[in-house]
């Protein structure tokens, strides 16, 4: 029997959850506090001016939106250069159309502020100073077509030091299976960030 690698779990995991989702069907009974998931793919481009030094990885998004919990969940895949994964997650605390933020990567507390229709949010926004002096703000819009945000992380008098850019389309749940069936075929190590 094959070792199963605590990544190809996760991944498992994910696709039983999402088959459980799609096999249940709709009963057309769903309340409005129901959980909401979008999914996307597509691309982050990491560039350092500094060093004139550009990283290209590729994305798959899970966001779950509960708005009986108050909560916005994130689930970010990213393939890398060589077929490697990292994944991320991280919660938005909704107070209004205002949140904080909480991730596995123990990151300093960050707040921002959401645009548009409640639980349908088109705009996100926020700041973050973390403990080594660091400033790193982000811009996000989503639309029916695909989420965008552009951050910048910059020094304490204000020069840029990374530009992050991510552009991605919805798709359905049944697209978002099928790729990351492919990429837990292509990958040979995960790691969470």
């Amino acid at each position: 029997m094959e070792h199963c690698l605590p990544w190809k779990v996760h991944l498992f995991s994910q696709l039983l959850a999402l088959a459980l989702l799609v096999l249940g069907g709709s009963t057309g009974s769903e309340q409005a506090w129901q959980v909401q998931r979008e999914y996307y793919s597509g691309r982050v481009r990491t560039s350092i001016p500094d060093s004139h030094l550009f990283l290209d990885s590729d994305f798959l998004l899970v966001r779950s939106i509960d708005p009986q919990a108050g909560i916005i969940s994130e689930d970010m895949t990213l393939l890398e250069r060589g077929g490697a994964c990292r994944m991320l997650h991280r919660e938005l605390l909704v107070s209004g159309s205002e949140f904080s933020i909480s991730s596995d990567a123990g990151d300093d507390c960050a707040s921002g502020v959401l645009g548009g229709p409640d639980w349908q949010w088109t705009y996100l926004g926020y700041s973050q100073r973390t403990a080594d002096g660091l400033f790193l703000e982000c811009d996000s819009t989503i639309d029916a077509g695909g989420i965008y945000r552009e951050s910048r992380i910059t020094d304490g008098s204000g020069k840029v030091l990374v530009y992050i850019d991510e552009s991605g389309s919805r798709l359905d749940d049944e697209q978002y299976a099928l790729m990351l069936t492919r990429w837990a075929a292509m990958s040979d190590s995960i790691s969470r960030i």
